[in-house]
């Protein structure tokens, strides 16, 4: 209840609510709301099989919702889909009966389901008017379950109403199943003069109506589209343009949903209907489309369908907004967002985990996944972030509530210090329009560090080389068949799902994350201006598999020349993106630092455990040009880092040092490149005194591991120093790379040792187990989960 009434509160402050009196009464076959003493509209609930609201009064006094066929003849009307009757909520596969459809004249030959007023609960006249009543889906006498609805009728300025219509549904003893179906869910069809499809009389003008959705896709191309809502507008009676524009609430279930947008006037919200709005499930020509239909592969499928349990019930949120003008004119995005509160997309991340820190972070955005520019726009509001160490928030801490600030690409972080070593701590975002009017988003979690003087058993993921166009255009860097599926592109990488099930305590992204480079045709430029630089991070961490496996992992980040620039970028030339934009855009999109810390260095250690300790460098603030002949001179890490480094290595006891390098360090790799330390005319100079400094100073327990190279492989320095390759996480990404003695790779020679590269291209990723014996296994995976090949230390 609270949440309802933070909602209500929202719309008084930002939906210029009006005072008006708000009148509900209850006659014999419906009950009838008035709004100063003028109709808005009834719920019928006698005249036929299934109640509903008609006539809804626009704000001109015009009605805005199809006459037919409770009166026909009427102007601008087709006489179709009589049982698309003004505005309700139906489904037309329950348990196999449809309550969406009944034939008119011959209702009974098809089923015995219909809806019967159970009773009014609550009847609430006043500023804003309630209406909260029962209904009984039946299947002749049988109960199939109950509805309940709490409707509140809520006036705005110059006659605009909004409906909140929100429905609770109750399985009794038995299992209601809502099949997969395009026909249902809550809708209203718009009067004839609103549709798209204009309707010709003779001597008549022609009208014609927009649907705009959230995501910005209009008319014939919102049907079936996911979208936080859509805007149905176009005029009146009268001529003057109005709109009815419904909204769905985040915490529906299967938010944003599917709209069956249809262009000859009808608006569903339809989250039963899945696979019949999926492109890749088109039903073929000459099929039906019945529930439980044959021949429709969406029908077959039923992968939109859901059961509510015995004794359990679904609850469903929706908004009508009866408004004037345009979407724009009637600031339909800021209605919604006063109703919603505020979303964020990309879920929420905590980086740089410690024994006794770390950094939260969250994206405000004005839509829950990708707009008709593929991007993820973000929203202006505030955001704080919770935590406790239960599930349950008991004695829970918050951090300062933060604006969300667009110079800060809308981006909320925060600092948590003085948190217990070895604990997992539970965390959420609380977000919205302003300190009073917020909402709580989905329960995340980390676990801190033991630290150094504790020991238990630690995993961790590592992976690199994510190349978004490739994965989503099914373009691949390799000879072999693609094996994405259109359901992966919905969901996101593979390998995430994968590490997801191996529940690792952290992440370590080394570089490559976005390609702000590719592609780069005449088509799709390189991404070079802030705009399109932010909507590369947008677009990659908004799949749902990164958003649940973010949810419950911390992660450390690291940026190569994709992420940074561009292919094998330094910090000379004038090519675009600018160096110094590159570093600051990382340290705001990842929480690797404090929000607007400028300053604190990007590479850094963590103390995990007693048997282990990690490195993560910076491969590009602190480079030398590329093209500098490799030397004492020439250095990728830079002095001051190269200094921390080996001091840092030298102070620590424990049993295995892992350095976390972007790029690789022994290879070999291709034999032109002069961007690492394994490549020739590179910065091999640098490498070669490091692995004899690590002699010198017998630093044992001593490997590396990198990204940037795509492909899986272990390799051994002739100095003894080992390097481990994530490869790409990703299938497109992958390529079968270089071996030692290999002519056009850095070791011609075959000096290196290499007991291990995969035989052919695939996706994946490395996973680490510190053992609290002190021994350590590295295990190379692919995009499926499945272990390659393993190295036991």
């Amino acid at each position: 209840m609270k949440v309802l009434m933070y909602t209500v509160v929202a719309v008084l402050v930002t939906a210029s609510h009006v005072t008006a009196d708000v009148r509900l009464t209850e006659l014999d076959d419906r009950i009838r709301v008035e709004i100063d003493g003028r109709l808005f509209t009834e719920w019928r609930h006698k005249e036929w099989l299934g109640p509903y609201f008609y006539p809804v009064i626009g704000p001109n006094g015009e009605t805005i919702t199809r006459h037919y066929p409770m009166k026909d003849g009427v102007a601008h009307e087709a006489q179709d889909h009589p049982h698309h009757r003004s505005l309700r909520f139906a489904h037309s596969d329950v348990n196999g009966l449809n309550f969406w459809y009944w034939r008119p004249g011959r209702e009974r030959e098809l089923s015995n389901a219909e809806i019967r007023l159970e009773k009014v609960e609550k009847l609430t006249s006043g500023s804003v008017g309630e209406l909260v009543l029962w209904n009984r889906w039946l299947d002749g006498d049988k109960l199939v379950l109950r509805l309940r609805m709490h409707a509140r009728f809520i006036p705005l300025e110059r006659r605009q109403v909004l409906l909140d219509y929100d429905v609770k549904l109750f399985a009794g003893d038995e299992p209601v199943r809502f099949g997969d179906t395009k026909d249902g869910g809550m809708y209203v069809r718009v009067a004839g003069t609103m549709k798209v499809q204009a309707h010709r009389q003779a001597g008549s003008k022609e009208f014609k109506g927009t649907i705009l959705n959230s995501r910005g896709h209009r008319n014939a191309d919102a049907w079936g589209k996911r979208a936080e809502w859509v805007d149905y507008y176009g005029p009146d009676a009268s001529g003057r343009t109005v709109g009815i524009a419904m909204f769905d609430h985040p915490d529906n279930l299967r938010f944003p949903v599917h709209w069956h947008a249809r262009t000859y006037g009808l608006l569903a919200a339809n989250r039963f209907g899945a696979d019949h709005f999926d492109p890749h499930l088109q039903k073929p020509p000459g099929t039906s489309c019945r529930p439980y239909g044959d021949g429709c592969p969406a029908c077959k499928s039923q992968g939109g369908a859901y059961t509510i349990p015995a004794g359990h019930n679904l609850e469903l949120r929706h908004r009508f907004y009866f408004h004037h003008g345009d979407t724009q004119a009637a600031r339909v995005a800021e209605h919604y967002r006063a109703y919603a509160q505020a979303l964020a997309a990309q879920g929420e991340f905590a980086g740089e985990v410690t024994a006794n820190s770390v950094l939260l972070q969250t994206r405000l955005t004005a839509t829950a996944g990708l707009d008709v520019n593929g991007d993820v726009p973000g929203a202006s509001g505030v955001a704080c972030f919770e935590y406790a160490a239960s599930p349950d928030f008991k004695s829970a801490k918050r951090t300062d509530w933060t604006n969300a600030r667009a110079d800060r690409d809308f981006i909320v972080r925060h600092k948590l210090t003085g948190l217990k070593p070895d604990t997992i701590y539970f965390y959420r975002a609380l977000i919205g329009g302003n300190r009073k009017m917020f909402r709580n988003g989905p329960v995340r979690q980390f676990r801190t560090h033991p630290g150094a003087q504790a020991n238990r058993e630690v995993s961790f993921c590592i992976g690199s080389c994510m190349i978004y166009e490739r994965f989503m255009d099914g373009t691949s860097a390799n000879k072999l068949p693609l094996a994405t599926t259109h359901e992966d592109r919905r969901l996101g990488y593979p390998s995430f799902a994968a590490m997801t099930k191996l529940k690792p305590d952290f992440f370590v992204g080394t570089g490559d994350i976005v390609y702000y480079d590719w592609p780069r045709t005449k088509e799709h430029p390189a991404a070079t201006t802030l705009p399109e630089l932010r909507k590369k991070w947008h677009e990659q961490f908004r799949f749902p598999r990164l958003v649940e496996f973010f949810g419950r992992t911390p992660a450390y980040w690291s940026k190569d020349d994709h992420d940074f620039r561009y292919d094998d970028a330094d910090h000379t030339g004038p090519k675009l993106p600018a160096a110094q934009t590159g570093i600051d855009l990382f340290r705001e999109q990842l929480p690797i630092v404090p929000a607007g810390d400028a300053e604190a260095p990007t590479y850094r250690t963590h103390r995990v455990s007693k048997h282990l300790q990690v490195w993560l460098t910076e491969g590009r603030d602190h480079r030398s040009p590329n093209k500098m002949p490799d030397g004492p001179g020439k250095s990728l890490w830079g002095r001051t880092q190269r200094e921390w480094l080996q001091r840092t290595l030298k102070a620590s006891d424990a049993t295995w040092k892992i350095l976390i390098s972007p790029t690789p360090m022994v290879g070999p790799d291709g034999k032109h490149k002069k961007d690492s330390h394994a490549n020739l005319g590179g910065f091999q100079h640098e490498a070669n005194e490091f692995f004899a400094w690590l002699k010198r100073n017998e630093i044992k327990g001593f490997f590396t591991v990198c990204g940037d190279r795509h492909w899986q492989f272990h390799s051994i320095h002739p100095s003894g120093v080992e390097e481990f390759g994530c490869g790409a996480l990703n299938d497109e990404n992958a390529i079968l790379g270089h071996a030692p003695g290999d002519p056009r790779s850095t070791d011609p020679a075959g000096l290196i040792k290499q007991p291990f590269k995969y035989a052919e291209p695939t996706g994946g990723f490395l996973h680490v187990l510190s053992r609290e014996s002190g021994t350590l296994r590295i295990e190379f995976r692919d995009d499926q989960g499945k272990v390659l090949h393993a190295v036991e230390k």
